[in-house]
């Protein structure tokens, strides 16, 4: 189930709207069922990455089963969704072996692997017609020391 912005501030109520912007991004993708797949996802999964964004979406294009079907960046993380624990399994293991095969790093004390929800692995999703208001408030709990008291692994 993909988290909204209000499910956020209903947990964290301190934090100004503002101070979110420099972790939201617009996500829209050519990639045909990415958007009905983000929306029917039952798993999701964080990796942290020691990379920009153009090095992710560099890595992205040219590794051949990796696409936006089922995973999203933002800044240096990746977010990867799923309706099925099996689909999501061997598609963590596909985002996995492509950090890998590019001589990528990710921070592993960071990384959500079966969160039921996408606030619980960081983000929070709203609808913009055919794009995606993306929010990484795990991102900006961490820089700014907050302790993310509702949410677990």
């Amino acid at each position: 189930m993909i988290s909204t912005f209000e499910d956020f501030q209903a947990t964290h109520s301190e934090i100004f709207w503002l101070d979110l912007l420099p972790h939201t991004g617009v996500w829209t993708t050519n990639v045909e069922g990415a958007s009905k797949n983000l929306e029917n996802a039952n798993f999701f999964g964080r990796f942290d990455t020691l990379h920009t964004a153009e090095e992710i979406r560099e890595a992205i294009y040219f590794t051949p089963r990796v696409d936006h079907s089922f995973c999203l960046f933002l800044n240096n993380v990746i977010l990867v969704f799923s309706s099925t624990r099996e689909d999501h399994d061997r598609h963590m293991d596909q985002v996995q072996k492509m950090l890998w095969g590019q001589f990528m790093c990710h921070y592993r004390q960071k990384y959500v692997s079966f969160a039921p929800t996408s606030l619980r692995a960081g983000f929070t999703i709203d609808s913009l017609g055919d794009a995606f208001s993306v929010t990484d408030v795990g991102a900006f709990i961490n820089v700014n020391g907050r302790e993310d008291r509702g949410e677990g692994n």
